[in-house]
């Protein structure tokens, strides 16, 4: 066996991402994933067999990697974080029997596939470090069975929840999580579940943070995040990254990317859910049509639409901040997706959308589609695929666009004649004794009208005939 199969756990489809082997370049994502530690409080055993099953399920079904939630504060760092304040055995709110922590609206109903809205009820309350050592037992135990059972090449990714903006809450679970023997650190920057909750944004935008989780709100504030990351990776020796939602934008992803880099960041995470709202019933003045919900919170959405984005961020990332590696998620529902967001620049992508509508074969018929990709391209192995679209990065002072004269011409063998090109706003199509032309003198070869037309009367040529 080779170093590099030893490396990878794959000669064919293994992929190394800040040191660390995958077998394969297509993981799960972590929200909906089996990402969460169950409920250990009513029974631990129980529920800790209950989370290992779903996970080793997970790998089963082709996911290459294996990731948990985390979280572990001490007593000393949550005095620090309430000003010294003593811990508090209570939340400020108790829940109702039976409310659940979050609540969603699926893309089956109400809103279509347009993507999924999650909310968090009630708001979060200041961790209690008096049952730290207990949770911690709980999820060493799992982590421990995770690694006995998991296959090579599937390694166990602990995203770093956190508390409040001081970094001692993060190195505080980075060391637990180096102990219990994690192979990659993942500081959580992305979660937008905190914007709906009451003076989360003002708190954000004021700098303040109290002693709850910030996720995707602690990028206002540079500063605070750089440190987080320089504290977490100056405590472990196992590698760190850091995951940002789709909510960063552009500039703005190449800032915070090379401010993490410079901290001590070996990879990053693109991608993670937005803020959004959803839409109100229009019918019924308004009210929400969360199902079992008396509000419309300011919330976590995801779905299909977010692949735009994780691309921009991808090719950002990969263009303006060589030497970060980059993990990709949002948006990608087909097989051809992972290796276009590689090719853009990604080692590893991560799949949470197209699991939640098409179940875990999405998992088996990628990494099926990826080896017969490699194999039928005549790729040597998945790494080979990472950033192999950047040479053909360009500014768009540098682009010639059209590569010559280009304009639309129709294929009268397919117009059927429903004037729909005539009914949108160019001034290139006319309609000449019920025959359509196009003035290829106005023509700019935008090539709106091959939308527009839903027959394919439409293509673009060059000036030399050729069909583009």
């Amino acid at each position: 066996m080779t170093d590099n199969v030893r490396r990878n756990g794959s000669s064919n489809t293994g992929v190394t991402l800040a040191g660390v082997g995958f077998r394969s370049p297509i993981g799960l994502a972590p929200i909906g994933g089996g990402s969460h530690w169950g409920k250990p409080d009513a029974d631990p055993d129980r529920e800790r067999e209950i989370c290992l099953d779903l996970m080793l399920r997970n790998v089963e079904a082709g996911s290459s990697c294996l990731y948990l939630n985390f979280s572990y504060l001490t007593e000393e760092t949550f005095r620090k974080l309430s000003g010294g304040a003593p811990p508090r055995t209570e939340p400020d709110r108790a829940r109702p029997p039976g409310e659940r922590f979050m609540k969603a609206a699926t893309p089956a109903a109400p809103y279509g596939l347009e993507g999924l809205y999650s909310a968090v009820s009630p708001g979060p309350s200041a961790p209690d470090p008096q049952r730290e050592p207990a949770r911690l037992l709980w999820q060493a135990g799992l982590v421990a069975a995770l690694k006995e059972r998991r296959p090579e090449g599937v390694p166990i990714i602990a995203g770093l929840i956190g508390c409040g903006g001081l970094p001692d809450a993060y190195v505080d679970a980075a060391r637990k999580c180096e102990e219990l023997g994690v192979d990659l650190l993942e500081i959580n920057f992305h979660c937008p579940l905190q914007a709906g909750q009451r003076d989360g944004a003002e708190n954000a935008l004021e700098q303040r943070f109290p002693p709850v989780s910030r996720g995707g709100l602690l990028i206002e504030s540079p500063d605070a995040m750089q440190a987080i990351v320089k504290g977490v990776a100056d405590a472990v020796s196992i590698p760190v990254g850091a995951k940002f939602s789709a909510e960063v934008g552009f500039p703005r992803i190449v800032r915070l990317a090379r401010l993490i880099k410079d901290a001590g960041a070996q990879y990053i995470s693109v991608g993670g859910a937005a803020v959004s709202i959803a839409p109100p019933d229009i019918y019924n003045r308004g009210r929400p049509l969360w199902p079992f919900v008396d509000g419309n919170p300011f919330c976590l959405t995801s779905g299909s639409w977010m692949r735009r984005v994780c691309y921009r961020d991808v090719a950002a990332v990969a263009e303006f901040v060589p030497g970060l590696d980059i993990m990709a998620s949002g948006g990608l529902v087909t097989p051809e997706h992972c290796i276009e967001a590689m090719m853009l620049g990604a080692t590893v992508t991560q799949l949470c959308t197209g699991v939640m509508e098409q179940g875990r074969g999405f998992l088996r018929r990628s990494n099926a589609f990826l080896r017969d990709f490699l194999a039928g391209q005549g790729y040597g192995g998945a790494q080979e695929l990472v950033g192999l679209s950047r040479p053909y990065f360009k500014y768009a002072d540098d682009l010639d666009v059209m590569g010559g004269r280009v304009f639309s011409t129709v294929d009268e063998t397919k117009c059927t004649h429903c004037m729909r090109c005539l009914d949108n706003l160019c001034v290139a199509i006319f309609s000449e004794q019920g025959r359509i032309t196009v003035d290829r003198d106005r023509c700019t070869g935008c090539g709106a009208c091959t939308i527009v037309c839903q027959d394919g009367a439409f293509r673009l040529d060059k000036e030399t005939g050729d069909h583009l």
